[in-house]
């Protein structure tokens, strides 16, 4: 069964689906880089754990923008159970310290062991400031920028603070980085909303070798096959967090048609 959208999926945005995606669209892309990669390159996923808080596990990833009901201030009068032990004033979510495993991929020229290029794709605890995973991927992210290595970063969620660039990005769904190590601090961007096909993108390798091609449509419906995720998603419901009007009526065209 075919996703019912060009490009990315919203709906996998979900948590209850996105830890599953994350490291099996991973490992799809190893395989189609494989396929192409010349010799002695080899293309590796390196498994990394993610430290992160979470108010709510089941939705653990915050977005742009909420609207809240403040809590009204609670009268003097306590009430009391029948059994004479008084009740709480309200019920709140506390932070909880998760542990995740996701997966990058890494291009390494065999000869010498040499990695040469790197492909992260972003997960939701990397987009919440504060939080220790967010620090951290910005930590790495600065060491592969200031190293030999070209990187590639795959932002498939919405929610969240977008990557860091000197100039303000354009409003998008999603983002697509590719830092060349030749032309830092040039980045080069691919902006893309829920309704656009992804792209095929280069990817670059050492300086005497041309780029080569991953088609990343082609990872996600693989992905999207391999893990049964059109058994699993309930198109049934609304998209989870913001879309506008346009586009949320475009998305029900979509899987109600």
């Amino acid at each position: 069964m075919a996703s019912p959208f060009p490009g990315f999926d919203p709906y996998i945005e979900q948590p209850a689906f996105w830890s599953m995606f994350h490291n099996r669209f991973g490992n799809m892309i190893c395989d189609l880089l494989n396929e192409r990669l010349p010799t002695p390159y080899l293309a590796t996923t390196e498994p990394r754990l993610e430290i992160g808080f979470f108010a709510e596990p089941t939705y653990p990833y915050y977005p742009d923008i909420a609207v809240v009901e403040q809590a009204r201030p609670q009268s003097s009068l306590v009430a009391t159970s029948p059994s004479g032990i008084t009740s709480p004033s309200l019920e709140l979510t506390v932070p909880l310290r998760e542990e995740i495993t996701a997966v990058s991929v890494e291009i390494r020229y065999m000869d010498n062991e040499m990695p040469v290029t790197v492909i992260e794709i972003l997960s939701p605890i990397n987009k919440q400031p504060g939080n220790e995973a967010y620090q951290a991927y910005l930590n790495k992210r600065l060491a592969y920028l200031e190293s030999r290595l070209n990187l590639i970063e795959l932002d498939f969620l919405r929610a969240g603070q977008k990557l860091p660039t000197m100039q303000p990005l354009p409003p998008s769904h999603y983002t697509i980085f590719l830092h060349r190590a030749k032309r830092r601090p040039i980045a080069e961007i691919w902006l893309l909303s829920v309704r656009d096909t992804l792209p095929i993108i280069p990817v670059p390798l050492l300086d005497q070798d041309p780029d080569i091609r991953l088609d990343l449509g082609e990872a996600f419906q693989k992905t999207y096959d391999v893990a049964l995720l059109g058994r699993r998603i309930n198109y049934a419901k609304e998209p989870p967090g913001y879309f506008s009007a346009e586009d949320l009526a475009w998305i029900r065209e979509r899987v109600d048609g």
